[in-house]
C-alpha cells in the first residue's frame, strides 16, 4: 500500500517559534495507523480533550489535502475554513476549523488500496472512549452509516474484539476544489495566539512542525 506521510513533497513550513502544545502520553503515538491506535492516542491526552489538541499530538511532518467541497458530513465552512485531511500511511483524520463538523473527527482506515473502515468521535472528550463508539456513533436506526450516503457500497465486519466495522470505498476531493497548503498555511501565520476560530485548528497544524502538500493515492476515487 502506498505510504500516504510522503506523498507530498512541498514543504510549506511553520511557525518559526513553535507554540506549546498537547503530546502523546505513555504508551501512545504520534503516527496513528489505525482506529484503535488514534483513540489511544486520544486518551492518552489530557481531558477535555480537544480536535486541536489531538492534532498539536501528531508527528511532524504532516502531509495535508485541503478543500472547499461541502459535500460532506463534515463540509468546509469557507474559504478561510476548508476541510483539511491529514494523511498518514494507513489511517486518514479529517477536521474543519470552524462551521458544521468543527467537533468532529472523521477517521478512515484503509484495508486495501481503495477501500476504508469509516469511524467518528465528537469532542470535546471527558472520558475514555469505549474502543467500539468510534464505529457505532456513525450508524442509522434501520441498519448502514451516515458515511454509505456518499461512500458505497458498504460492508460490516465483525472483528476478533466483537466490535461490527464498516467498510467502504475511499473517496478524495475534486481536484478543482483543492486549496493548495501554502495558502491555508498564510491563514495560519495571520492567526494570533488568542483568535477565535478557525484559528486553534489552524495553529494546531502549522504551528507545530512541518507541513506537506499530500495526495491521495491515484486507487482512490471522487464522489460521482
Amino acid at each position: 500500500m502506498r505510504t500516504l506521510w510522503t506523498a507530498g513533497l512541498l514543504f510549506v513550513g511553520c511557525a518559526p517559534a513553535p507554540l506549546p502544545r498537547c503530546l502523546p502520553g505513555p504508551g501512545a503515538t504520534g503516527s496513528p495507523s489505525t482506529i484503535d491506535e488514534a483513540v489511544a492516542l486520544i486518551d492518552s491526552l489530557p481531558r477535555p480533550v480537544s480536535v486541536a489538541c489531538v492534532v498539536e499530538a501528531l508527528d511532524r511532518p504532516l502531509s495535508v489535502v485541503a478543500t472547499s467541497s461541502v459535500v460532506s458530513l463534515q463540509p468546509a465552512a469557507g474559504p478561510d475554513a476548508p476541510r483539511l485531511f491529514l494523511l498518514g500511511e494507513r489511517l486518514i483524520l479529517s477536521v474543519v476549523p470552524d462551521g458544521d463538523g468543527a467537533e468532529l473527527l472523521e477517521l478512515a482506515e484503509f484495508v486495501d488500496d481503495r477501500n476504508t473502515i469509516k469511524a467518528e468521535i465528537a469532542f470535546p472528550v471527558t472520558e475514555a472512549v469505549d474502543p467500539a463508539l468510534p464505529h457505532t456513533r456513525i450508524l442509522f436506526d434501520g441498519g448502514g452509516t451516515t458515511c454509505g450516503l456518499c461512500h458505497s457500497p458498504e460492508r460490516a465486519e465483525v472483528g476478533a474484539d466483537g466490535i461490527t466495522r464498516h467498510i467502504s470505498p475511499a473517496l478524495k476531493p475534486f481536484s478543482y476544489q483543492d486549496v493548495p497548503v501554502a495558502d491555508v498555511a498564510a491563514l495560519a501565520a495571520a492567526c494570533g495566539p488568542d483568535d477565535p476560530v478557525p484559528c486553534p485548528i489552524l495553529r494546531a497544524v502549522f504551528a507545530h512542525g512541518p507541513v506537506a502538500q499530500g495526495a491521495f493515492p491515484d486507487a482512490v476515487g471522487t464522489l460521482e
